[in-house]
């Protein structure tokens, strides 16, 4: 009988990007194992000290944590590597796509007609700069600067400490302001902040995190927006390099796994429509509400009794998008969200949002994303 593969694990279990490539992981083990998990769930990689006298067959591990443990790894045991803010030749690694992460912040907020935008994030993470530096950058191409907060606190923040300073930001900011957060956690931290500062989420002030960190986001007051991840997924395909690394196969070494941003989970803290012209906020609010309907823009004007043509002039001025974009993008963002978020057929999702058959949702989807349902719903879910 082969002996079991025994696995080192060493990857934090309390924030939920890490629970969600261990839940990946598992899924992995799980039908194609099993495997014998040595789970350190702080992190701290006090087993690869006695690497030689364990003898895994493979690692997952994120680096960030001991740097002194890591380079005991032999360089014949097979390795997932993650955390490591750049490529580690010679093991599988897990990469953020932090760039696109920001950007979709960026197009979500611009999307509800904010003008003025602020970022808040980690001083010391790298990849906290790097959405940031995505964020920045679909937002100066459109005109607009964004207002970073910045707090050097130490490699260990203490937000009770950092709070005076935050909330001073907060009431510095021109308002209505979107604001990206570089995580959920931050996220959380700026929502308390503007309580204490007696800013109104999201009148004056709507927030955006990421992770969709579910329990934490929809527990906050009020619950966080959030950039849901294909954390999971990739979970699970690290799982299944590291497996053929096992196996023996020399193709998956260097290979790289890049966590995605698959959607904008919307909750309370961006329910907000920020453009000045009452006439387009009720326009998109009649859209959004009736996105499940084949909505014309015919429909649109007449609903909030403008012509079409003044319309269509007033959401190029302050969206800089026609009204049938915005129809589509919302049409999209709720395929999306069903894709992702509930196990119904395409057929099902294309009879529930009014659409001819599967041949006309997928020609709609193909159009605004390039790809296909099924691809779509493939790369982004775990073991599909």
């Amino acid at each position: 009988m082969r002996d079991l593969p025994k696995i080192i694990l060493a990857i934090e279990n309390h924030r939920v990007y890490d629970r969600e490539l261990l839940n990946g992981i598992s899924r992995y083990a799980n039908l194609n194992g099993p495997w014998l998990f040595l789970h350190e769930k702080d992190g701290i990689c006090r087993s690869l000290s006695d690497i030689e006298k364990i003898k895994p067959d493979g690692v997952i591990v994120r680096v960030s944590k001991d740097e002194e443990a890591i380079a005991k790894i032999p360089g014949n045991v097979p390795c997932v590597v993650l955390g490591a803010g750049e490529i580690v030749n010679g093991w599988i690694n897990i990469v953020g796509d932090s760039g696109r992460i920001g950007e979709i912040a960026a197009e979500h907020l611009l999307s509800l007609g904010f003008r003025n935008f602020g970022f808040c994030g980690i001083e010391q993470a790298a990849w906290s700069h790097k959405r940031a530096a995505g964020y920045t950058r679909v937002l100066q191409s459109a005109g607009y600067e964004v207002n970073c907060y910045s707090y050097c606190g130490g490699a260990e923040i203490d937000f009770a400490r950092e709070l005076p300073a935050m909330i001073e930001w907060i009431k510095s900011l021109p308002k209505p302001i979107g604001i990206m957060t570089s995580n959920d956690d931050r996220g959380i931290q700026v929502l308390e902040a503007c309580k204490a500062a007696g800013v109104n989420v999201p009148e004056q002030i709507a927030v955006l995190g990421v992770d969709n960190d579910v329990v934490n986001c929809e527990l906050a007051m009020p619950p966080l927006s959030s950039i849901a991840l294909n954390t999971a997924k990739a979970g699970y395909e690290a799982a299944r390099l590291l497996d053929s690394m096992m196996r023996g196969s020399p193709d998956c070494t260097d290979k790289k796994i890049t966590v995605e941003p698959t959607h904008i989970v919307e909750r309370q803290s961006t329910n907000v429509f920020a453009v000045p012209d009452e006439v387009v906020a009720e326009a998109l609010d009649f859209i959004r509400s009736n996105v499940k309907m084949q909505i014309q823009v015919s429909d649109v004007a007449e609903f909030v009794s403008v012509s079409r043509r003044e319309l269509e002039r007033r959401f190029k001025r302050y969206l800089n998008c026609s009204i049938h974009q915005e129809i589509k993008l919302a049409k999209v963002r709720l395929i999306t969200k069903m894709l992702l978020e509930t196990s119904h057929t395409i057929s099902e999702i294309a009879d529930e949002l009014g659409f001819s058959g599967i041949a006309h949702i997928g020609r709609y989807f193909r159009d605004v994303e390039g790809i296909s349902l099924v691809e779509y719903r493939r790369k982004n879910l775990c073991g599909v």
